[in-house]
């Protein structure tokens, strides 16, 4: 058992996809996770407690459902990081 914030799943997997949109922005290890802090801090967390599987099965229901918030998220990190890069 552990615990899962399955949107942090769902925006790791998001980010590549919307970051070809992008392809001027740094990519460096830390724009990347100020991308991704920005994107996560603007997006409710969902934890679970639970093994490997059902920690999937929840994500995939879930990455339905907020793809279109996660993508604004990410839009908008990248939009941020891009104006002021702090590497």
């Amino acid at each position: 058992m552990q615990l899962v914030n399955t949107m942090e799943v769902i925006v790791n997997e998001h980010f590549e996809a919307v970051a070809r949109r992008f392809p001027n922005t740094c990519r460096c290890p830390h724009c990347r996770l100020d991308v991704l802090a920005l994107a996560l801090n603007s997006l409710p967390p969902r934890y679970v407690v639970s093994d490997a599987g059902e920690v999937y099965s929840r994500a995939e229901v879930l990455r339905q459902q907020y793809a279109a918030d996660v993508t604004i998220a990410l839009v908008q990190g990248f939009n941020k990081v891009s104006e002021n890069p702090r590497h």
